[in-house]
This record gives structure tokens, sequence and C-alpha cells, in this order.
């Protein structure tokens, strides 16, 4: 599976593996078990929180993925609002030599998404794009410093100018 071929370290590797068995611990699978669990996606406050929801189809999201994909040229990869995590990732075109890359940077984001949610929920936090744009970019230095991204565009840069204000 891509998810374990990415540079990325292992504890974001096995958070993406989990999101991509469905795993994580959302408002779906909580209420499956029929423990509390919030209504709505923390970001949007719309749609019930599934993992595919949070990290690819919530506007949210769909916001920061475009940003992240607009910087690389590629605004057709921005997931759909009823995408699902593998069926997306896989479904990429991407150039054999940009492949680590590219799933190291989606498990980054990901990741990144993950942490903010956790924020929102536990901390009280508000939902925000820039912040979001700004972890990313500053966890994407730690791992470039870490040999982890080799792309100097893997990233985006001047984060505030690429997602406008809020």
């Amino acid at each position: 599976m891509e998810i374990w071929k990415s540079r990325a370290p292992a504890t974001c590797k096995f958070f993406s593996w989990l999101a991509a068995q469905k795993r994580c611990w959302t408002a779906d699978r909580l209420q499956r078990r029929l423990l509390p669990h919030p209504a709505a996606c923390p970001f949007c406050d719309q749609e019930p929180k599934t993992i595919d929801h949070l990290l690819l189809g919530c506007v949210l999201a769909r916001q920061i993925w475009s940003v992240i994909m607009g910087n690389w040229g590629k605004p057709h990869w921005t997931p759909e609002p009823e995408a699902e995590l593998v069926r997306w990732w896989t479904s990429l075109n991407i150039e054999k030599t940009k492949r680590k890359e590219t799933w190291t940077v989606i498990t980054l984001v990901a990741w990144t998404l993950w942490k903010h949610r956790n924020d929102i929920v536990f901390n009280g936090a508000s939902p925000s794009v820039s912040t979001i744009l700004r972890q990313i970019e500053a966890e994407g230095q730690n791992w470039r410093a870490a040999a982890l991204l080799r792309e100097a565009r893997s990233l985006p840069t001047r984060l505030d100018r690429l997602s406008g204000s809020e």
C-alpha cells in the first residue's frame, strides 16, 4: 500500500493506515459502539463525521487540498466532497519519480488535519484554514530538515497569500 512507501514518520504512516482502514475514532465509529459522539463534523458542523469526510470531503479540508494541489499545478487532484481516502489516493496519476514525495505530502496534510480536529474537539480551538496551512508549512520544514521531504515545491510558501484572509 502506498502509505508505507512514503517517507513520513512512522506515527504518521500508522495514522494514515488507520484512516485508510476507517479505524480512527470519529463520530460514526463512536455511534456504532453506542458511545457519546458529536452530531457533526468539528470543521464544518454540517455533515456526519467520518474519517473520509474529515480528511477529504469537508469544505475546510477541500480548501486545504485546493491550496496544496494548486501549488503543485494539479488542481484536478483536489478531492471531491464524497471522496474516499483509499480510492482518491490510488486514483491520482502520479509520475513514478514523484510518488514518494507525493505520498509523503499527502500523509503530512492528513496528519495535520487530524491534529487540528483533535485540537478543536479536545482543546476548544476554532477551525481555521490559515492555522492548518501554517501548521503544514511548519511541520513540512521539519520534515525537510530531516530529509523526509526533498523537493522545494512540495509545500506552498507564503501561505497567507495563497489561502486568503479569514
